[in-house]
């Protein structure tokens, strides 16, 4: 049986918010990336190393960025969904694990733009994401904290602050397919 809040009514839902509208911005933003990446390369090109790839070739720099940042966008949205999810369900411990997996997620996002740096033309873009990055992490802390002390207003804390995170992300990934170097 599902853990429930025992200082909650019954049927009680936590509302952990990530902004179903930027959501399906980065879905969209995702989705016109990847086309412009797999149009300007050969096939497989787009794919990402597991190493980083320092390059001075600008045009390789921001492919590799843009393959990085768009599967790594495609993992929070499913991440946000999950969240949503699992938390709407009044469920505590599928809330925390979905919790769990989306910061973990959001630190695996946050070590791949540091190993691929972003071109210079970027750099704005790069500063948005990873503030909203920044912002994802310690709102999904503060919700965490929540959930375990069974605090309400933490809970609403935490999912402002992620909403707040989601600001930066959708700026950013609005931006990322008008990218040229």
């Amino acid at each position: 049986m599902a853990k429930q809040w025992s200082n909650l009514p019954q049927g009680s839902k936590i509302v952990i918010s990530v902004g179903c509208g930027a959501v399906i911005l980065i879905c969209c933003s995702t989705l016109a990336v990847a086309a412009a990446v797999s149009n300007n390369n050969t096939p497989g090109a787009a794919a990402a190393t597991a190493t980083p790839t320092a390059t001075t070739d600008p045009a390789r720099a921001l492919n590799a960025y843009k393959t990085v940042v768009i599967k790594d966008l495609g993992t929070l949205s499913t991440d946000a969904d999950g969240l949503t999810s699992s938390c709407g369900s009044g469920d505590t411990s599928a809330c925390s694990t979905a919790i769990q997996t989306f910061d973990t997620d959001v630190k695996a996002f946050q070590q791949d733009i540091k190993d691929h740096p972003a071109p210079a033309c970027l750099k704005s873009v790069d500063t948005d994401l990873r503030t909203g990055l920044t912002l994802y992490d310690s709102g999904l802390q503060i919700a965490m904290t929540g959930i375990n002390l069974q605090d309400a207003a933490l809970i609403r804390q935490g999912s402002a602050t992620i909403s707040q995170g989601t600001t930066y992300i959708t700026k950013a990934s609005a931006e990322i397919p008008k990218a040229s170097c």
